[in-house]
C-alpha cells in the first residue's frame, strides 16, 4: 500500500532514476541486495552565527595591532626617558657619535621612521647599539612558545579584604547575640503567620525564585500547600529564607526589625515541624533542612548553616541512591525538584566556602580571627556532590526556562575557571604556567561564543572601546539578546577575564622597582627574560582595565534601566578593585611623576578609573540590597566612600541608613 505524499528517494534509486518505496531498506535495494542509504540534509549555518564569528575574529586582529602600537609607545617614551635622565647625570659622555636620532611619525594609518641612517651598515650598527645601551630586542609575546612560567603578584585586595574582614565581624557580632537582644523579645509576637504566606509566595516566585530554580513550582504547591490549615516545614523554612534574601521588593514590604522578627518566627516553626520527622529520608525533610541552611546563610551563622547543609546532604545522597534512582520509576515534578535542590545546596556551600577563606580572593588574616569550624575537605566534597539539572517541564514558563539557561551557562563558566583560580589563587607555588593562561582563555571565550545560545549573548559591536555612555545604551536598548539573563551572563565574562589576569598586575606604588619596568637594560650577552613577563604584564592591565569598565557598564544598566532587584557584589567588587587601583588615590601628582605609574597608566586612564570608582558606589547603593546583619559590612562600604571623597577633595554625599525603624504591626 503506497503512502501518499511525496517519496525521498535512496542514494541507489536516484542515481538510476529507478522508483524508490522510500523506506529503509527500499524494496529495489532488498531484492538486489545491496547497500540502502539516504543523503543527510546539510543544515544552513546561522548568518548570526558566523557574523558574530568574523566580527569576533576582526576583533582580535585590531586588538593585536592596538598591543603593538602601544608596546611601541611605551617602549620609545620609556628610551626617551631615561636617555634623559641619563643625559642629566652625565653630560661627559655626550662626545660620543653614538646618539640617537630616530623620529616616529604615525598619521592616517601609516607609521614613518625618520632617521640620519644612510648605509645598511650604518643601519646594523645602530641595532647593535641600541639593542647594548637601552634593551634587549629577544622581547617575545605571550604567545611564544618558550615562556613556560609567569611569576604571579599580590593581587589588588584593599577592597576585598576590607569586605572579608566586615563579614567575619558580622559573624563575631552574631556569636556575641547581637541579633538576639532586638529579637527573641518578640518571638512570641501573635500576629498569624498564615496571613503573611500568600504575601511572601507572591513575591518569592516573582523575584527571587527566578534568581535561583530550586523547585518545580506546580510539585511545590502539589506536595507541601495541601490546605491553608496545615501547612509543610517546608512551607515555612522557605518563608524564612524569603525574608532573608538580599531583595529589593521584601524591603518595600517589611522593615528591617520585621524581618528579623518574622524570619525567627518562621525558622521556630519550622524547626518545631520537623522536630517530629528530622530523622525520616523524604523530600519534606531534605527541602526543610536545605532552606533551614540558606535561612542561616543568609544571615552570616555558618555553624548552624553547616550543620543544616550536612543533614541535608545526607539525606540526599541516601534518596539519589534508594527512590530517585531511576527517573522513570518516580514523579516526573518530583525528579526534578529533587535535582534542581542541587542549586540551593550549592549556593550554601558557595558561603560557606567564602567564609572560610576558600573561595574568591583569599584573605591573609590572623589566627585569632578564623571562624570556628573550617573543614575545606568536606565543602570540596559537597561541591562535587552537586550536579546542575537543566531539563525545563512543558508546563513551566519561559521565564523560568530562561533563568534555567542561565543558571547552566554561569555553572559552565564556573566550571571553567574553578581549576584555574584553584591553582593560582590558592596554589602554593608563584610559578604560574603560561599554557594555563592561554588554555583558560581559550576554553572561556569558546564557550561564550560557541556553547551560549545566541539569545542569551550579546553581540561583540556593544563591547568597542571608543563608545560613550550614552552610545553604548544605545545599543543595548536596540538589541534584541538584551536581558538580564544576557547582560548578567555577559557581565560574568568580562569579570572573569579580570580574574584571568589580575594575579600579573603591574605593581603601581611610588618606590617602583626596575623589574616593575616595560624595558630591560641588561647587556646583550646576558639578555633577560624579565621582558616577557613585563610584556605579560602591561598585557594583563589593558585586558583588566577594559574588562572593568565594561562590567561596570552592564551593572549599571542592569540597575538603571533592567531594574534588576540584587546585583552580584563579588562581580562589582571585582570591577570595583582594578579601578581603585588605577585611580592611584594614595599618590599624589609628584609622587605620581616620580613613580613607574605612567609606565602602564596614562592620565587618561587614571582620571577615567576615578571617575568611574563613583559609578561603583552609585551602583552599590542602588543595586545591593543589605540584610538585617550586616551592619558592618555596609558601614565598611560607607567608610570606602568617605575616604575616596577624602583623597579627591570632594565634600562626602549624605548615604541613607540600611536599617529602618521598626514599625508596628
Amino acid at each position: 500500500m503506497n503512502k501518499r505524499g511525496k517519496k525521498t528517494p535512496c542514494e541507489g534509486c536516484r542515481e538510476r532514476k529507478k522508483k524508490c518505496t522510500g523506506e529503509l531498506p527500499c524494496e529495489r535495494c532488498q531484492k538486489l541486495g545491496t547497500k540502502c542509504h539516504y543523503l543527510q540534509p546539510v543544515v544552513v549555518p546561522n548568518a548570526d552565527h558566523i557574523q558574530d564569528v568574523n566580527y569576533y575574529q576582526l576583533q582580535l586582529e585590531v586588538d593585536a595591532l592596538k598591543d603593538v602600537l602601544t608596546n611601541m609607545e611605551h617602549n620609545l617614551c620609556a628610551i626617551k626617558q631615561r636617555a634623559r635622565i641619563k643625559d642629566n647625570n652625565d653630560k661627559s659622555t655626550n662626545d660620543t657619535k653614538d646618539d640617537i636620532n630616530w623620529r616616529l611619525t604615525i598619521n592616517n594609518g601609516s607609521i614613518s621612521i625618520h632617521t640620519d641612517i644612510k648605509t645598511y651598515a650604518g643601519l646594523l650598527q645602530s641595532i647593535q647599539t641600541i639593542a647594548a645601551k637601552h634593551f634587549s630586542l629577544t622581547t617575545q609575546t605571550i604567545l611564544n612558545d618558550h615562556i613556560e612560567f609567569i611569576q604571579r603578584q599580590k593581587l589588588p585586595s584593599k577592597l576585598r579584604t576590607g569586605a572579608f574582614l566586615a563579614v567575619l565581624k558580622c559573624i563575631e557580632m552574631n556569636k556575641q547575640g547581637q541579633l538576639a537582644t532586638i529579637t527573641y523579645a518578640s518571638r512570641s509576637h501573635s500576629y498569624p503567620l498564615q496571613n503573611i504566606i500568600p504575601q511572601l509566595m507572591r513575591v518569592y516566585f516573582s523575584c527571587q525564585f527566578l534568581r535561583r530554580v530550586v523547585f518545580h513550582q506546580h510539585t511545590f504547591f502539589k506536595m507541601f500547600i495541601k490546605s491553608a490549615d496545615k501547612l509543610s516545614p517546608v512551607v515555612y523554612a522557605l518563608c524564612a529564607t524569603v525574608l532573608s534574601e538580599r531583595c529589593r521588593h521584601i524591603i518595600k514590604l517589611f522593615a528591617s526589625q520585621e524581618r528579623i522578627i518574622l524570619g525567627e518566627r518562621f525558622y521556630d516553626k519550622a524547626r518545631e515541624l520537623i522536630e517530629v520527622k528530622f530523622d525520616e529520608i523524604s523530600l519534606e525533610t531534605m527541602m526543610t533542612f536545605t532552606f533551614l541552611a540558606t535561612y542561616k546563610a543568609n544571615l552570616l551563622y555558618p555553624q548552624e548553616a553547616k550543620m543544616y547543609l550536612e543533614m541535608a546532604m545526607r539525606i540526599r545522597q541516601i534518596l539519589a541512591e534508594t527512590t530517585y534512582k531511576d527517573p522513570n520509576l518516580c514523579d516526573k515534578g518530583e525528579y526534578i525538584t529533587f535535582k534542581r535542590q542541587g542549586v540551593a545546596l550549592q549556593y550554601v556551600v558557595t558561603v560557606l566556602q567564602y567564609i572560610n577563606n576558600k573561595r574568591g580572593m583569599p584573605v591573609e588574616i590572623k589566627s585569632d580571627r578564623n571562624v570556628e569550624n573550617r573543614n575545606p575537605d568536606n565543602m570540596k566534597k559537597y561541591e562535587n556532590s552537586v550536579e546542575y539539572d537543566a531539563t525545563v517541564l512543558p508546563d513551566e514558563p519561559p521565564a523560568v526556562a530562561r533563568s534555567i539557561a542561565e543558571r547552566r551557562c554561569l555553572n559552565l563558566i564556573g566550571k571553567v575557571m574553578s581549576p584555574y583560580y584553584r591553582r593560582v589563587r590558592h596554589g602554593v607555588d608563584d610559578n604560574i604556567p603560561v599554557a594555563l593562561i592561554m588554555k583558560t582563555e581559550e576554553e572561556l571565550k569558546q564557550l561564550y561564543f560557541q556553547e551560549v545560545d545566541p539569545d542569551y549573548r550579546l553581540p561583540m559591536s556593544v563591547f568597542n572601546e571608543d563608545l560613550d555612555d550614552l552610545e553604548f545604551k544605545r545599543r543595548l536598548d536596540n538589541c534584541s539578546q538584551c536581558s538580564i539573563h544576557s547582560v548578567c551572563l555577559a557581565a560574568s565574562f568580562y569579570q572573569s577575564h579580570i580574574g584571568l589576569y589580575e594575579p600579573y598586575l603591574p605593581s603601581l606604588q611610588g618606590n617602583g622597582s626596575q623589574t616593575d619596568s616595560l624595558l630591560d637594560y641588561a647587556p646583550t650577552e646576558c639578555p633577560s627574560p624579565q621582558v616577557n613577563y613585563n610584556i605579560l604584564k602591561l598585557h594583563a592591565h589593558q585586558v583588566c582595565f577594559k574588562s572593568a569598565r565594561i562590567v561596570v557598564r552592564l551593572l549599571e544598566y542592569l540597575c538603571n534601566v533592567l531594574d534588576t532587584c540584587n546585583v552580584n557584589l563579588g562581580i562589582l567588587m571585582c570591577a570595583w578593585e582594578i579601578h581603585r587601583r588605577n585611580a592611584c588615590l594614595d599618590m599624589n601628582d609628584d609622587e605620581l611623576a616620580k613613580s613607574d605609574v605612567y609606565t602602564y597608566l596614562s592620565t587618561d586612564e587614571i582620571n577615567i578609573s576615578r571617575a568611574y570608582m563613583f559609578r561603583c558606589v552609585q551602583i552599590l547603593k542602588r543595586g545591593y540590597m543589605f540584610n538585617q546583619t550586616e551592619r558592618s559590612s555596609w558601614e565598611f562600604f560607607k567608610k570606602s566612600e568617605q575616604q575616596m571623597m577624602e583623597a579627591l577633595c570632594i565634600s562626602p554625599q549624605p548615604t541613607a541608613e540600611y536599617w529602618e525603624p521598626a514599625r508596628p504591626f
